[in-house]
């Protein structure tokens, strides 16, 4: 089966990527999210903004991919950040306690901002 989400990647300073997600984040996308995630630790990219503005759903286990590779990024120096969620895949993170451990901002120029400003 077809990913059901686009993943759109930019760089948009040095050093700092933004992944843009449109669609549905299930079952059957997640093999294409995780191989983005994973090219971009190939890349030795670790400052991330995943723009969220236009998922429409999330499965639980997609925070866990998210989680890992915030850890991997923290570990090598940088920062994995949302932008954009909109209430239901909000909820979804805040029901599961990630708001701790993840950066959240309500759109993808605070995002940017705080990269600039930490």
């Amino acid at each position: 089966m077809s990913a059901r989400i686009q993943i759109e990647r930019r760089e948009i300073a040095d050093n700092l990527i933004v992944v843009s997600l449109q669609g549905r984040l299930d079952i059957h996308s997640m093999e294409y999210f995780r191989e983005t995630l994973n090219s971009e630790s190939i890349h030795q990219n670790f400052n991330i903004i995943l723009d969220m503005s236009s998922v429409t759903f999330i499965i639980s286990t997609y925070v866990g991919l998210i989680l890992s590779f915030q850890k991997n990024a923290k570990k090598h120096g940088g920062c994995l950040t949302l932008a954009g969620l909109n209430s239901d895949v909000g909820s979804i993170f805040e029901l599961m306690g990630i708001t701790d451990f993840v950066s959240i901002h309500p759109t993808l120029e605070a995002a940017v901002e705080s990269f600039q400003l930490g």
